[in-house]
């Protein structure tokens, strides 16, 4: 079993610290057996203690804080691929690597959904793999007879791009694979190049354009079991591993010399989020209450940015979220009993607060607790019943915090 720290944010991003000792003394001082030369870390921050479940982390009354997951802790038990942050700057992934784990990712049987998933991506599938928006590089599987694909949340394949319709278009699959059709969408639907009318059979390496997004169509060949399918809930995975699969096909594709299909970090370039909101969620609010939301506030003319196509606690999603604290003006925050007790939404919080820009909070049915949702004076509370006039005083709010000029 191999236990490590690995620099997430920091001096020296991508740095990787073995544990072994008994003890592991961690800040910027001589004395510390892991040195961090930044200003936020104090001279003995914190400490790791060996025990015969791991790593216990020991804050040692350090200046500006320990937090695992986005919560400040004074003494806690470490589990694999949690989220450890020194002060503001410094972010430290926890690792236990042996059998049965990967990549932060513990399964049931060492590795065997991904190996056997791999092998059938490998040997047959449909997909649509992002190439061009703020999603490049997230791949789709199409195992349904009717895709489709717009802004609304009850789309198979949701993007979220204020130029794309909320109904945009419509994938079937026939015998000889899938026929593309728009579905009355203002922007249009482009297929290499030209506006598509009527149907269109897809081929390989065809290429769709929906308002500023690009999709590249890619079809591999059947498999020796004759499966024209890959069911990839059937293998039982969790989010976290069905993003380890994602990362998987990404790379099947790529070696397959298609370069379009490799995962390209964030997909955003610097300034990209500027004049956009942040809005904070978590997942299993995204179809109920965050999407409509969504589209609410692009409809009204706002830009919003979601992370919901990056994989929560991986570089990219940490890099995504520095973006988004760092450009975007205002947050929309969705307080729900789930949220609250989220640790991705916890470190995007608090990382967000430190920014000091404006947070606009919606209570959902009307839920309080003594921690983030107490911060607020005045926060918007949401029926979730009837949510619309919820919305549409939340985007008031957010033209207003827009509106007025930064201190």
């Amino acid at each position: 079993m191999v236990q490590r720290l690995v620099m997430r944010r920091g001096p020296s991003p991508g740095a990787i610290y073995d544990l072994t000792g008994a003890e592991v003394l961690i800040g910027r001082g001589a004395r510390c057996q892991i040195i961090i030369r930044d200003d936020e870390i104090s001279r003995e921050h914190c400490k790791l203690v060996k025990s015969s479940s791991g790593y216990e982390l020991v804050d040692t009354t350090s200046t500006n804080g320990t937090f695992v997951n986005g919560q400040r802790v004074r003494q806690r038990l470490l589990n694999t691929g949690e989220l450890i942050e020194l002060g503001d700057s410094v972010t430290l992934l926890y690792e236990r690597i042996g059998t049965g784990e990967l990549a932060g990712v513990k399964f049931k049987t060492p590795s065997e959904p991904i190996k056997s998933a791999l092998t059938s991506v490998s040997a047959f599938g449909h997909y649509l793999v992002l190439s061009r928006g703020a999603e490049v590089g997230a791949v789709h599987l199409l195992n349904n007879a009717i895709v489709t694909v717009g802004r609304e949340a009850k789309n198979d394949i949701v993007v979220a791009e204020d130029a794309v319709s909320r109904y945009h278009l419509t994938l079937k699959r026939e015998k000889t694979g899938y026929i593309v059709e728009d579905a009355g969408s203002t922007n249009g639907t482009f297929l290499n190049g030209q506006k598509l009318e009527g149907r269109a059979a897809l081929n390989p390496d065809d290429v769709l354009r929906v308002g500023t997004v690009q999709l590249h169509y890619v079809r591999k060949p059947l498999a020796e079991t004759g499966q024209d399918e890959i069911q990839t809930r059937a293998l039982g995975l969790t989010r976290e591993q069905t993003g380890e699969l994602v990362s998987a096909i990404a790379e099947t594709l790529r070696r397959s010399n298609r370069p379009t299909t490799q995962r390209l970090g964030t997909g955003l370039e610097p300034g990209r989020l500027l004049n956009h909101t942040f809005l904070l969620y978590t997942r299993t609010d995204w179809e109920s209450l965050a999407a409509p939301l969504m589209v609410k506030m692009q409809d009204a003319g706002l830009q919003v940015w979601v992370d919901q196509y990056l994989v929560q606690g991986t570089d990219d999603w940490l890099k995504g979220v520095d973006q988004a604290v760092k450009e975007c003006g205002v947050m929309a925050l969705v307080l729900s009993r789930q949220s609250t007790s989220n640790p991705y939404v916890k470190l995007a919080y608090r990382r967000y607060v430190a920014s000091t820009k404006p947070i606009i909070p919606l209570l959902v049915d009307g839920f309080t607790s003594s921690g983030i949702s107490a911060a607020f004076d005045n926060p918007l509370t949401c029926d979730s019943a009837r949510p619309d006039e919820s919305f549409l005083k939340l985007i008031e709010r957010v033209k207003e915090a827009r509106a007025k000029p930064v201190s």
